[in-house]
C-alpha cells in the first residue's frame, strides 16, 4: 500500500478497532480511503476521503425492529451487492480480467 493506492474499507459501525487501525495506517501512508458504511460520522468516516452510505442494519443501528434478518446481515448483503456491481462495471470499462485484479490485490494487515 502506497500513497498512490486506494483502500476500500467496509464497516457498518465504522468503529471496529481493527478496521480503525488499518484506516489510520492508510491515512498515515497518504493513500486515499473509500468507506462503505451505515455510520458516516464514525471514526473511520472522519478519516475517509469518500464515504458511500449503505442503508442497513448494523450493530449500532436497526432500520426496523420488525425485520427477521440477523442484526448485520442486511448491511453485509447490501455491501456485497453494491461492491460486486461496481467491480463488474469497472472490469468491463477497463477491460481487465480476474487474473489482472489478483495481481494488483494488496493487503496492509
Amino acid at each position: 500500500y502506497t500513497q498512490n493506492d486506494l483502500l476500500i474499507m467496509i464497516s457498518g459501525s465504522g468503529e471496529t478497532p481493527s478496521s480503525v487501525a488499518i484506516t489510520q495506517k492508510a491515512k498515515e501512508i497518504g493513500g486515499k480511503i473509500a468507506f462503505f458504511t451505515t455510520n458516516i460520522t464514525s471514526t473511520i468516516g472522519k478519516l475517509s476521503d469518500c464515504i458511500i452510505r449503505i442503508e442497513g442494519k448494523s450493530k449500532d443501528k436497526a432500520i426496523s425492529e420488525k425485520t427477521l434478518a440477523p442484526y448485520t446481515s442486511l448491511f453485509d448483503i447490501s455491501s456485497l451487492s453494491v461492491l460486486d456491481s461496481i467491480g463488474a462495471i469497472l472490469m468491463n470499462i477497463l477491460g481487465v480480467s480476474e487474473e489482472d485484479i489478483d495481481k494488483r490485490h494488496a493487503s496492509i494487515e
